[in-house]
């Protein structure tokens, strides 16, 4: 199997586990306050198994487009260099992500549709840093 392939199962594979939590789990954005505040290990290890996955897949991204670097050089870094270069090569700021599945309740037209890639390789300051820093007063 080679790596495009192994991506796409990957995907295949989170797609599925998230489809089987929305059936157990009502996913609306009505009520979005409340659903923040509940905690599921399982969300959170699909979550950073989703992470791993675009920066595994950035990476072998850059690299076939041609990115300045060589494998394995501790400098690159996944969001200013690799997404900076795919933005560059294929406008992924301009791609959009549309909420079709009807498991999923999303009500508000403004929650069905965005762009996930807007800006993605500027480093985006610290705001993750001070929610954090708010939760630790």
């Amino acid at each position: 199997m080679n790596q495009t392939e192994m991506f796409w199962q990957t995907y295949l594979q989170i797609e599925k586990e998230m489809l089987d939590i929305a059936k157990y789990i009502y996913i609306t954005d009505e009520n979005a306050d409340k659903q923040l505040n509940v905690y599921s290990s399982h969300i959170a290890n699909l979550l950073v198994r989703v992470c791993v996955e675009i920066e595994a897949i950035s990476k072998e991204l850059y690299y076939r487009l041609g990115g300045s670097k060589q494998r394995g050089d501790k400098s690159l870094m996944f969001d200013t260099d690799c997404l900076k270069l795919i933005d560059i090569n294929y406008a992924t700021f301009k791609k959009e992500v549309i909420i079709t599945c009807p498991l999923f309740n999303i009500t508000k037209d403004a929650n069905k549709r965005f762009n996930p890639l807007k800006n993605a390789y500027k480093r985006q300051g610290t705001s993750w840093e001070r929610a954090y820093q708010a939760g630790k007063t």
